[in-house]
């Protein structure tokens, strides 16, 4: 008896949805269509200029791999007092968001940043992420 590979994903052209922070997203592998159990899998595009609406997630750590672009992300554990910190990102390059922090995006540059990111466990839709008061500024789209 063989047994089945696992099912395979592609990112559409056109976004899935726009993501409560406000970036494009393009759904690659989920729970509910592909079969993945632990995490699940998108692309993000933020695009030149756009300064996204600072979160934190209630449930899940994303991961992120830049595949083109650069931005400026600022972190801060939820609950400390402090500011956070500010980290710049490029192509080539990876960032942890740990259950916790706040996190906001700013897409520096001439083309949009695009990334994967991937939730663990699955991203269970737009009510997993809250709102908060940002360390870049004002939310642009």
């Amino acid at each position: 008896m063989s047994e089945e590979p696992p099912p395979k994903g592609r990112a559409r052209a056109q976004p899935d949805y726009i993501s409560p922070d406000g970036a494009e997203i393009r759904l690659v592998l989920r729970p509910q269509v592909e079969g993945v159990r632990y995490h699940s899998l998108c692309e993000a595009l933020v695009r030149p200029g756009q300064v996204t609406q600072a979160v934190r997630h209630r449930t899940v750590e994303e991961s992120w791999f830049v595949l083109e672009g650069e931005a400026e992300v600022w972190r801060r554990l939820e609950g400390d007092p402090g500011s956070g910190t500010v980290t710049r990102l490029a192509t080539g390059e990876a960032l942890n968001i740990p259950l916790g922090f706040a996190f906001q995006v700013r897409a520096l540059g001439n083309i949009p940043l695009r990334m994967l990111c991937s939730t663990a466990p699955p991203w269970p839709g737009p009510e997993e992420a809250i709102s908060v008061a940002g360390g870049l500024g004002e939310a642009t789209g």
